[in-house]
């Protein structure tokens, strides 16, 4: 009889030993690399799966799909994460949204504005935030900042409802509430795993799968429920009992619009439904589902699907990667490259048609999903595609609804490609209504706005005329010492009221001239930003207040 054949984990293949390390705690983890060199190979310490997942469900931060393959980069974030990541805001500061009071330095560069002085032109920390620890999130609405905390707790400042509920707006963070009958539910189900903010209103996800909806600060959350989709929470016993259910499902993703709501629900796609009034039933009666989303992949192949019908989804549309929903459609990226679109008719007559293929956006079929991704609010949004950022509005959109019945027809009107943002590491872009941010890789931020002057110099102006012929703009030394914002570079990149140009021609880029970006050995300069956002007017930040890079810089 022979022995049985004994394995090392040493001897396994990365593709089978990375899966099985996968399942262990971080302690865990760095105790078994310690326990050999073997171990301690970047393909196996610095795993990007691994490191990926325990930042993720550490910090229930947004999905960043262009950087899940980089393991260093995941490894320091969960580091820095954990002591040095520090909300910062500036734009408009109505109803004391920024999270502090307007004040203006003493050693300010920038003279004070004589009239809009309730704006505040460069980021600054957010107030009272020191007690909430970790934050691992940060979104704007059109009066509020949201936060969310690695326990999984939102927190606002400013005012979240409308002027005829509630009371003025708070700059020191509060939190959002539960009802009181859930407080008896498992606390996965009151930990939001992340969330999403659109004007007046938020939508959360918790740990356990349930939808949360906000609409006040001063009033509990609703737990949202459908009348024939059971959502299926994680640690639920009672969901596979239940069978008065057509649909049945996870929940992926939620995503707050102006007017509608929505959630990815995994086997049954988009579902949408309309704003409620505050204090109604969280039961959803009447929604809709986007045609075409809900298609699953098994083990990443067609082969294995059970229909004709899944196989052809999974062919011309493919698995839904992510969406974001404007004021009037809802766009999606799929595993195969592709971009779709699809309009809603609100108000009284609530439905959709069908979905049109964004041809002009295609990507190689070939490629990876993490290399493609969709982000936008409002009306604009840009799509990220192997280091291209494409942006566009509702106008293109609009162009290929109302011709979706014209076969192999492509739109190049009104799609642009700004060459500061192509294949410059962009990780993320946060539009507002009148501005957006580009975030990238490397920690920067580029602000294009409609004004000079202002906050309209960091992106979160007005339309209308500037109101200042004032072409620089610098920071207080105290703050960001110019490492964090980087200003457009030269004249190619500033597009006709659309680009807001802090510096005069000639300049290369703020930083890069004055050679003031210092980096630690991990590649992170002194405030080295993780997620932006934007507000109707104004903008937030998660930054990495590094010591050690700000000690070299001084």
């Amino acid at each position: 009889m022979e022995e049985p054949l004994l394995v090392s984990l040493v001897t396994l293949p990365l593709d089978v030993l990375l899966p099985i390390l996968s399942y262990l705690d971080l302690s865990s983890f760095l105790s078994l690399c310690r326990t050999c060199k073997a171990f301690q190979t970047p393909e196996i310490s610095f795993d990007s799966g691994y490191w990926r997942r325990i930042t993720c469900t550490t910090f229930p931060g947004p999905n960043q799909p262009l950087i899940q393959g980089d393991g260093r980069r995941w490894h320091a974030l969960f580091q820095r994460m954990l002591a040095q990541s520090h909300a910062f805001s500036w734009g408009n500061n109505n109803n004391g949204c920024l999270g502090y009071k307007t004040r203006f330095p003493s050693s300010c560069h920038v003279p004070q504005p004589h009239t809009r002085n309730s704006e505040r032109s460069w980021p600054d920390r957010m107030e009272h935030t020191g007690k909430l620890r970790s934050i691992a999130d940060v979104q704007c609405g059109d009066l509020s900042t949201i936060l969310l905390t690695s326990k999984g707790v939102l927190y606002s400042v400013g005012r979240l409802s409308p002027l005829k509920y509630g009371a003025g707006g708070s700059i020191e963070p509060r939190s959002l509430s539960f009802p009181f009958m859930s407080l008896t539910s498992a606390p996965s189900a009151l930990s939001i795993r992340e969330f999403s903010v659109h004007g007046c209103h938020v939508l959360g996800r918790a740990d356990s799968g349930r939808i949360w909806y906000w609409t006040d600060m001063n009033f509990p959350a609703e737990h949202i429920q459908f009348t024939n989709i059971k959502i299926e929470e994680f640690g639920d016993s009672s969901a596979d009992a239940e069978t008065n259910f057509l649909l049945r499902g996870r929940i992926r993703q939620v995503v707050a619009g102006k007017n509608v709501r929505s959630a990815y629900v995994t086997n049954v796609g988009i579902v949408l439904w309309q704003t409620a009034e505050r204090g109604t039933s969280g039961t959803v009666s009447q929604h809709i589902v986007v045609p075409k989303t809900g298609y699953q992949r098994q083990n990443g192949n067609d082969s294995s699907e059970a229909s004709d019908e899944g196989r052809s989804l999974g062919r011309d549309v493919g698995e839904v990667v992510n969406y974001i929903v404007l004021e009037h459609f809802i766009v999606f990226v799929t595993d195969i490259g592709s971009f779709f679109a699809t309009r809603f008719l609100d108000a009284s007559d609530f439905s959709v048609e069908d979905i049109v293929e964004l041809r002009e956006l295609r990507h190689d079929t070939h490629c990876k999903s993490s290399r493609v991704d969709i982000q936008g609010s409002y009306t604009s949004f840009a799509a990220l595609r192997g280091g291209e950022v494409i942006t566009a509005d509702e106008n293109y959109l609009e162009d290929c609804w109302s011709n979706r019945t014209i076969p192999e027809t492509n739109f190049k009107s009104g799609i642009k490609r700004v060459p500061a943002l192509q294949h410059s590491g962009v990780t993320r872009i946060a539009f507002g209504r009148y501005h957006f941010h580009a975030l990238h890789r490397d920690g920067r931020i580029k602000s294009y706005g409609m004004e000079l002057h202002d906050s309209g110099s960091v992106g979160s102006g007005r339309e209308g005329r500037p109101q200042s012929r004032r072409k620089e703009f610098k920071y207080p030394e105290e703050l960001f010492g110019n490492t964090l914002l980087a200003p457009c570079a030269s004249a190619p990149h500033a597009y006709a009221r659309k680009c807001a140009v802090w510096v005069e021609q000639d300049e290369t880029g703020w930083d890069e001239s004055l050679d003031l970006r210092v980096c630690d050995e991990e590649g992170l300069s002194a405030y080295h930003a993780l997620t932006i956002a934007a507000g109707a007017e104004h903008c937030a930040a998660l930054v990495l207040v590094n010591k050690s890079a700000r000690e070299v810089e001084a």
